[in-house]
């Protein structure tokens, strides 16, 4: 059984610079610093989304089905959900 870690906005968006990558997509959370250089689409999509959501800008592209097993290496977590809950 594979667990996915919980992350937050703002730890994704820490990882936005040099060889520390992450995107995104669909509530998921990969990290492509090593993919990067082998991105069919090149380096700058990947740069340009780096610590942001990409899922618009990866679901306009076409991407094949092999990009479902490099996915699922690649990825490191999800976006928590907030939940507000009422007090009173």
């Amino acid at each position: 059984m594979v667990v996915i870690k919980e992350l937050s906005q703002s730890e994704v968006a820490s990882h936005n610079q040099g060889k520390d990558l992450w995107v995104c997509i669909r509530g998921y959370v990969y990290d492509v610093s090593n993919f990067i250089e082998e991105h069919p689409g090149g380096e700058e999509v990947l740069r340009s989304f780096a610590g942001k959501d990409a899922t618009e800008a990866f679901e306009d592209a076409a991407h094949s089905e092999e990009v479902t097993p490099i996915m699922k290496e690649l990825i490191v977590g999800k976006i928590s959900s907030l939940v507000r809950v009422s007090t009173f």
